[in-house]
């Protein structure tokens, strides 16, 4: 567990920290004399690198990756070493690491439910309040940005009932993507309820049949969010749906390296329960190792200030990758 169980108050603080061109976020939180932190990586690096507390506190009054509002933000981090009880208030210039540091949060916490996997919060302060969730998840991200296999999502959901009060409530992750082998194999493409627990259904050694896309809030391997809307799922899919149609061809290939080695043969649309494009192709290799796939795609996208992401009106489908860590899909991750 992250955090030591108690039905207790306990001070917290934000701090925005560069080091040098790089953000990040700590969420501080302390117990006793013990400050335990989580940092969270920003996807965005400065043009020049940031050395003196004046010229911090300018940035991050105009940082907008933190948010109140539900479901709006989405930040991505791992726990930081423990620290004394002098690092909850820290402000300035660190003397042997140049990092330099800002508190732009505090007030007290709760911590409510937890598990290996789950955490959740309560705030009481100005820039933070409510309910909000800390949840492992698989760190798709490149090795340079962040390490190790896991890495935790910290976001406010619609679900503002605290855990206890909860009847019914799964707090385990449904991102971890599984190989469905087993199942019926069907003989044409049909329109099916995804469950999602598994992207990907092995049909033979040469085909399969998975979800390409779906409606909702995606993470790609900067930390960059795009928000996949009804409208542009239908766009995708009438884009895809008319490549095919007029005898273009949607290559397969494998882990993004762009050698093509096979053609998605038909696309649908399926409704339930959200809009998502299930993908039918085949591939010249090996299909052991594959749990997901990742489309490629050249997407014309607006920012959004409300939702802190990046969202696409347009895109030209270019080819399916197999890939063995497939991208984590946030609006996948439910509490019930």
């Amino acid at each position: 567990m992250l955090f030591k169980a108690d039905d207790k108050p306990h001070a917290f603080t934000m701090h925005t920290v560069w080091e040098g061109t790089q953000t990040k976020i700590y969420l501080n939180v302390k117990f006793g004399s013990q400050v335990h932190s989580i940092k969270f990586s920003l996807p965005d690096k400065e043009v020049k690198p940031v050395r003196t507390y004046n010229y911090a506190r300018k940035r991050a009054s105009n940082l907008s990756y933190l948010s109140n509002t539900i479901n709006a933000t989405r930040l991505f981090g791992q726990p930081a070493e423990v620290r004394s009880s002098s690092w909850l208030n820290l402000e300035g210039v660190d003397k042997k690491t140049k990092e330099v540091y800002v508190k732009t949060g505090s007030g007290t916490v709760n911590i409510g439910t937890q598990t290996d996997d789950f955490t959740e919060l309560f705030f009481d302060s100005s820039k933070l309040s409510g309910r909000w969730i800390l949840r492992k998840i698989p760190n798709v991200f490149e090795k340079s940005y962040m390490h190790g296999n896991n890495c935790y999502l910290f976001w406010k959901p619609p679900e503002q009932t605290p855990h206890a009060a909860q009847k019914s409530i799964n707090t385990s992750c449904p991102c971890p993507m599984t190989i469905l082998k087993d199942k019926e194999r069907p003989k044409n493409l049909t329109k099916m309820s995804a469950k999602f627990q598994g992207d990907i259904t092995i049909l033979d050694e040469s085909t399969f049949e998975g979800i390409a896309a779906a409606e909702g809030t995606w993470v790609d391997l900067y930390g960059h969010k795009f928000i996949y809307t009804s409208e542009f799922m239908d766009t995708l899919f009438q884009r895809m749906q008319s490549h095919l149609s007029r005898g273009g061809s949607i290559t397969v290939d494998k882990e993004h390296d762009e050698v093509d080695n096979g053609f998605i043969v038909d696309v649908a649309m399926v409704q339930d329960p959200i809009k998502h494009i299930v993908v039918k192709g085949s591939y010249n290799g090996t299909l052991d190792d594959v749990e997901g796939l990742s489309p490629e795609l050249m997407i014309q996208s607006a920012w959004n200030d409300e939702f802190l992401g990046w969202v696409p009106f347009d895109a030209t489908p270019e080819r399916v990758s197999l890939v063995t860590n497939p991208a984590c899909k946030i609006c996948w991750i439910q509490e019930k």
